[in-house]
């Protein structure tokens, strides 16, 4: 198709309108009904057309009938030549957990033809709350369009009065210099409030915001539930007072929970899981790709993060056991045959005291956490072992036995400092919602009440299930952390077991093999290939099983930063939030060359170093972090500002006094009145402040 041919080429998406019924009725808050947009025809282009709304359009796309969301499209070319192959995507998002997904593929039609479809979609019992509905169109083929963000629209519903959060506040100006709003200080009007959805430390303009009215007021509206980080933007001459520490706080280390909760019941089923990784035929070199690829060598490379390397923390790794000797796993100083850095090992399958491995797959996954050798390093080489071994020496293994190592991780976690949990194992099936299964529900919950996050593998049967989205349970599990497997490097073509080939690879490529859910395993980690500990050697391996132990041993590190500047630990939700809002953008199917379907979703890859760098961020003391639940308006998230001036004792006069102030507060740390003269806000009086002084003073 030409860019002449292009250029003229667009679909209209054509919404019949309907009615509300009023007997639509919904579980525990009957007669609930949701609102929906006029103006819902839109001009969604194909090539360089521009998007607009169709003016003389007010009926909805969307409208109840009983239970039932019922929704009609027409999409009609207006043009002079074939359409090319095209698929419409429509999604409804929000708390329920069953939201749905239509895609439509469109074949070659001509022009001023049209093709209808209509559907109904069963949603009853929706939960109160916001929904987004979303529609794209797009070319299969690889077409460079002039604005790929005008294929794509939203606009969201509401059910009942619970939907998107909101935050306010104001920014005062301090004129005291007491860090607090007292009568009569307000504004400045006109500055940005904003939430820095990224955590990178500065405003991008597709970021929540406000503009602050003639009293100082803000508003952010429209909110996701989960962590936010809130910060303003000050202006040149002003230096901020609120939130403010002078001094910082004392390191805190703080125990994993008060007490192990013991709200959990045994089920022990006997349904069987799998292992998700298999052994490749060749041993790669080294990990330096993985390590450059998620930020783990600018970490090490960064003074600022020296020494934060899981010391004091352990992982709980519950697999097919350890290779309790293993040079990778630390010196045997007391010569009881068990490496120093393993502290617990035990065998739920065959309740002994000895997790040896005889698989080589859990070796594998612990030494990527934890490995301290210097070629082949974990994340977190520095952290300590929990072997749990779940399958018996045969390779049999139940969720009866998982069940059991939870247990046990939940009554022992305070003991060890355990700060992480790994099950590189799976089911097999392919979850499309958040399942509870097998009897792992309550302890995975438990863990989440004591701040330690359980990472799972997604799993690698994408082949039989593609291109439906999901992944195996227990990452399917809402208390656990579902991991998918990108590759790291170019590494030619690779087939693996099930038939998922991929003819080349490449950074950040999706394998083929793994299962993936935008919702549920959104994050990915390098997983192919992966070098480690293997049976009494090094081995390379492949699959979710790999990437899961990454994202295992980023948390370690996440943790041990956050107790040191945060003076506490991260909650489920926070690790959550914070790795996929540091995370990079990946998207199933502009790069992909294998032989399976794909999603046609974007996904996030996790980042070490940038997730790191948030933390640091969080711990600005000049600015807001919170977390907000489904609906929540959270009020009263304050700035304080103080206009400087060279009056430093505010007698009214800038004199001989002021100069005074300003020497003595060079030669100290500042306090008092000194923080006016600290105007760069580095923590020092130095030659830089006077600097500013001289300017302020205009000499």
């Amino acid at each position: 198709m030409t860019n002449s041919a292009l250029k003229i080429l667009y679909l209209l998406i054509i919404f019949a309108s309907g009615a509300l019924s009023a007997g639509f009725s919904y579980a525990g808050t009957p007669d609930l009904a949701p609102t929906v947009p006029n103006d819902w025809l839109e001009e969604i282009p194909v090539g360089y057309q521009q998007l607009s709304d169709y003016e003389d359009h007010n009926s909805s796309p969307f409208y109840i009938s009983g239970s039932d969301l019922y929704y009609n499209i027409a999409v009609e070319n207006i043009g002079n030549s074939i359409a090319g192959d095209f698929y419409i995507r429509i999604e409804l998002d929000g708390p329920q957990t069953d939201s749905w997904i239509y895609n439509l593929d469109l074949w070659p039609f001509f022009s001023d033809e049209t093709f209808s479809f209509s559907s109904d979609k069963y949603l009853g019992n929706l939960q109160p709350g916001a929904y987004t509905i979303s529609v794209e169109i797009d070319y299969y083929d690889d077409v460079q369009e002039s604005d790929e963000s005008n294929n794509y629209f939203e606009r969201i519903i509401t059910v009942g009065e619970a939907g998107y959060s909101s935050i306010s506040g104001r920014i005062f100006g301090d004129l005291n210099f007491n860090s607090s709003k007292d009568a009569g200080e307000i504004g400045p009007e006109g500055w940005t409030v904003y939430s820095d959805t990224n955590f990178n430390g500065a405003f991008d303009s597709s970021e929540p915001n406000d503009i602050t009215d003639s009293n100082g007021n803000y508003t952010l509206t429209g909110l996701k539930a989960g962590s936010h980080l809130v910060c303003a933007v000050s202006q040149s001459g002003w230096v901020q007072t609120y939130p403010y520490q002078l001094s910082a706080p004392e390191p805190q280390k703080m125990s994993t929970a008060e007490s192990q909760p013991d709200n959990y019941t045994t089920q022990g089923s006997n349904a069987p899981l799998f292992k998700m990784g298999q052994t490749d035929s060749e041993i790669r070199p080294n990990m330096i790709e993985a390590n450059d690829l998620i930020g783990i060598s600018d970490f090490r490379n960064d003074y600022t993060f020296a020494g934060y390397s899981g010391q004091g923390y352990a992982a709980a790794v519950i697999d097919t056991g350890v290779d309790v000797d293993h040079s990778f796993f630390g010196p045997d100083l007391d010569n009881d045959g068990v490496a120093d850095k393993i502290v617990y090992q035990y065998d739920f399958a065959e309740n002994d005291s000895s997790a040896a491995d005889y698989d080589g797959h859990g070796t594998h996954v612990a030494s990527i956490i934890a490995s301290e050798d210097d070629t082949y390093p974990g994340i977190a080489p520095d952290a300590d072992i929990i072997a749990l071994k779940v399958f018996d020496d045969e390779g049999n293994a139940t969720f009866g036995y998982v069940e059991n190592a939870l247990q046990w991780v939940v009554d022992n976690a305070d003991a060890y400092n355990i700060a992480t949990v790994n099950i590189s194992l799976g089911d097999g099936e392919n979850d499309a919602t958040f399942t509870p299964g097998y009897g792992l529900n309550d302890e995975l919950a438990a863990l989440v009440e004591m701040d330690i996050p359980t990472f799972c593998s997604a799993g690698n049967s994408y082949m039989d299930f593609n291109p439906a989205e999901g992944c195996s349970y227990p990452g399917s599990d809402l208390n656990t952390i579902s991991v998918g497997a990108v590759f790291d490097d170019d590494i030619g073509y690779m087939s693996y077991s099930g038939g998922a080939t991929a003819f080349s690879s490449d950074s950040d490529r999706i394998t083929p093999f793994t299962l993936r859910h935008s919702d549920i395993s959104c994050i990915m980690a390098p997983g192919a290939q992966i070098t480690a500990a293997g049976l009494g050697s090094i081995s390379t391996m492949s699959g979710t099983s790999q990437a899961s132990p990454v994202l295992a041993g980023v948390s370690i590190i996440a943790q041990q930063i956050s107790e040191d500047i945060l003076q506490r630990r991260l909650s489920f939700a926070e690790m959550k939030d914070l790795i996929k809002a540091a995370a990079a953008d990946i998207y199933d199917g502009d790069d992909e060359n294998d032989n399976v379907d794909h999603t046609y979703e974007n996904y996030k890859r996790v980042n070490a170093y940038d997730l790191s760098n948030a933390l640091i961020e969080i711990s600005d003391v000049h600015k807001n972090y919170v977390t907000l639940e489904a609906g929540e308006a959270k009020t009263d998230l304050d700035f304080g500002f103080y206009k400087l001036t060279p009056d430093f004792n505010t007698d009214g006069a800038v004199n001989q006094t002021d100069l005074s102030i300003f020497a003595s507060c060079w030669l100290q740390s500042p306090e008092g009145d000194c923080v006016k003269t600290d105007i760069d806000e580095s923590g020092f009086i130095d030659y830089i402040d006077f600097k500013h002084l001289v300017q302020l003073w205009g000499i």
